[in-house]
């Protein structure tokens, strides 16, 4: 799989046909794209395989109790260690695909497309954990002011006797819910910004640095594309989730942890992972050229 790289990084022409590229992935809308990336579903079926195997996984996880997890919101939402390498192969064999079928290439060896995107996996890996780190830094940063801020609200209202903290802004922040919100949605936005690098790692064939700039790039002339695909991403994580925890009261446990369920739930989750990641990947390559 030839990667689509900026026109400045292409030797000889870089037109559409040269690049042996779809003419109409410039024009289609994000419907277009998601029916477009549905397709992929029937023309590569070892998506659906791939899928599967993260399901069985997901399954034999839940089976035999192997719980090694990170909470990230609460007892809501909590990332398994044991699958996360598997998701990030199975999001750049989803990437890998796409641009192989924005190509024109006919049925491609799956194996040649994954050992591409194995090939591509340490500069996924670095741009999803460089991504993160940002986020998280600019979440300590918030926190950081908000604790100066509200030092200097407090020793204000010390010294001169006046109830600056309760009945202002820094009220609700001290409450843990509007803190929460604002922390939470400084992180989310440096997670936005950098949604598509570990993409364009894949799809471009870039380094983690030059892949975090393009995002930040695209996302200011696509934010309303891209904001469709991260929250369609987060509605088909957090929607099932939702709904287990409002069938606890029902069941003994929450449904989403029983072995079965689980894995057609993840089976399900991968199939419409398939569907913003193939999104995602035909807003890097329009980007690419409409540069």
């Amino acid at each position: 799989m030839q990667p689509v790289k900026c026109a400045e990084d292409v030797d000889g022409c870089d037109c559409l046909r040269c690049r042996d590229l779809e003419g109409d992935v410039v024009r289609r809308s994000v419907g277009d794209d998601a029916l477009w990336g549905s397709r992929l579903l029937r023309s590569y079926p070892s998506l659906v395989a791939f899928a599967a195997v993260l399901a069985a996984a997901e399954s034999a996880r839940q089976l035999f109790d192997l719980t090694l997890s990170v909470p990230v919101v609460g007892e809501l939402f909590e990332i398994p260690l044991l699958l996360v390498g598997p998701f990030l192969v199975f999001r750049g064999y989803i990437v890998a695909v796409t641009v192989s079928a924005l190509r024109g290439e006919s049925s491609p060896a799956s194996g040649s497309i994954l050992g591409y995107t194995v090939y591509r996996l340490p500069a996924l890996v670095g741009a999803t954990l460089i991504q993160a780190a940002i986020a998280l830094v600019a979440v300590a940063v918030a926190v950081l002011g908000v604790i100066v801020l509200g030092s200097i609200a407090i020793g204000i209202s010390e010294a001169f006797a006046l109830d600056f903290v309760d009945g202002t802004v820094f009220g609700p922040l001290f409450s843990g819910v509007s803190g929460t919100l604002l922390f939470g949605s400084v992180g989310s936005a440096f997670l936005f910004k950098f949604w598509l690098a570990p993409d364009i790692c894949v799809a471009g064939g870039y380094g983690p640095e030059r892949a975090l700039r393009l995002s930040w790039a695209i996302t200011a002339s696509h934010t309303r594309r891209l904001l469709l695909v991260v929250a369609g991403f987060a509605l088909t994580i957090f929607i099932p989730l939702v709904i287990g925890r409002g069938l606890t009261t029902l069941t003994s446990q929450h449904l989403l942890e029983t072995p079965g369920i689980s894995g057609l739930g993840l089976f399900a989750q991968s199939i419409l992972y398939v569907l913003w990641f193939s999104i995602g990947t035909q807003i890097y390559v329009r980007s690419v050229l409409e540069r």
